[in-house]
């Protein structure tokens, strides 16, 4: 999570993790690993989280 570098590039707050298997991880470390297939919960605000979901989406 530390490396992707949410919170100083979009102002998020990442609160959990929903892994690929759909297990949840809540209030994950900062070196806890994201994996392909993973989905984040976070919390911000709209416009950066427009931004950050633009660029998981790959747009």
């Amino acid at each position: 999570i530390i490396e992707a570098n949410l919170r100083q590039r979009y102002g998020v707050i990442v609160i959990g993790i929903q892994r690929h298997d759909r297990r949840m991880e809540f209030n994950p470390e900062p070196n806890t690993a994201i994996h392909a297939g993973d989905k984040l919960v976070v919390l911000g605000r709209p416009n950066p989280l427009k931004e950050l979901e633009a660029e998981a989406a790959g747009t």
